[in-house]
């Protein structure tokens, strides 16, 4: 989108709407805000009903509201050479206040990076068709729980 002389501005609206049924954190997020140059700051609703057979978790009955809170979301594709480009994306998460068991929350960040090779294009073929890559990624939650940073955490996108 254009607005005046500034290009890719838009506005980012999203609702998470989980549906698990195992033994956990069934989370909805409702998100909002507005989109410049791949980085958004977003205001977030979150709301969770967590299930566990253990205290404190076990006492938790319902869906549990957290304030709205603030992400900074930015994503990247920098291109190193006409096959190889750096891709990723970072969110910087603000507290969420209390949680369900009225423990302080704390920010989150989750940084992923991809270096990501076009082997189509080098096979002779078009641009951006296939490509392999390799993925790290370092994931601090809020509750001070921490996946170090390294190209073996498994992402789920490998």
């Amino acid at each position: 989108m254009k607005i005046g002389p500034l290009r890719g501005a838009g506005l980012t609206l999203r609702f998470d709407w989980n549906t698990n049924s195992d033994v956990g954190y069934i989370s909805r997020m409702l998100v909002a805000g507005p989109t410049l140059i791949n980085t958004s700051v977003l205001l977030l609703r979150e709301s969770n009903a967590p299930s566990g057979a253990f205290p404190p978790i076990s006492a938790v009955r319902g869906r549990y509201t957290y304030k709205a809170h603030p992400m900074l979301s930015a994503d990247w594709g920098i291109v190193l050479s006409p096959l190889l480009s750096l891709d990723g994306y970072a969110n910087f998460i603000a507290n969420k206040g209390r949680d369900e068991v009225d423990n302080a929350t704390g920010a989150e960040t989750t940084i992923d990076l991809q270096l990501m090779f076009d082997v189509g294009a080098m096979a002779g073929g078009r641009k951006k068709i296939i490509a392999v890559h390799d993925e790290c990624a370092e994931i601090i939650s809020g509750v001070g729980t921490r996946a170090g940073f390294g190209c073996l955490i498994p992402t789920g996108r490998r």
